[in-house]
């Protein structure tokens, strides 16, 4: 829900900024056809925003050039620590598992001595039995 506040916020910036932009063309516009008309001297025929739009433009292809390439280094990054992290997970799960085996095999282990010598003394291996 969080997102679609900001989601709606992003609308709003953006739709005021469309109209502030139109707004900005309709007087230069304005201005142009004034200049034509002999109304203001004319610079060179192009609106005064017009004039370093392509610096502008260089600009924000530049920077969009630059977010590019660290989003793909990030990318590069994500994918060598996400394998990192799928062979660390691996070594952990055959650590357990070889604990897990040693345990169970010390218990199974202690079980059978257990149960031989229970049943090795309870045969009369101690004398005094019947045949002892």
């Amino acid at each position: 829900q969080k997102i679609g506040w900001k989601l709606e916020e992003i609308l709003k910036d953006e739709r005021e900024e469309r109209d502030m932009l139109q707004a900005e063309d309709h007087n230069v516009a304005k201005r142009a056809e004034d200049n034509r008309l002999g109304g203001l001297p004319e610079d060179d025929g192009a609106p005064p925003y017009v004039a370093d739009a392509e610096e502008r433009l260089e600009r924000i292809e530049g920077r969009m050039q630059k977010m590019e390439e660290f989003m793909q280094e990030a990318l590069q990054y994500t994918t060598f620590r996400g394998k990192d992290l799928r062979n660390r997970l691996a070594v952990i799960e055959d650590l357990i598992r070889s604990q897990r085996d040693a345990a169970m095999g010390s218990m199974e282990r202690d079980i059978w001595n257990d149960g031989q010598s229970r049943l090795g003394s309870d045969r009369g291996g101690g004398g005094g039995g019947m045949f002892g």
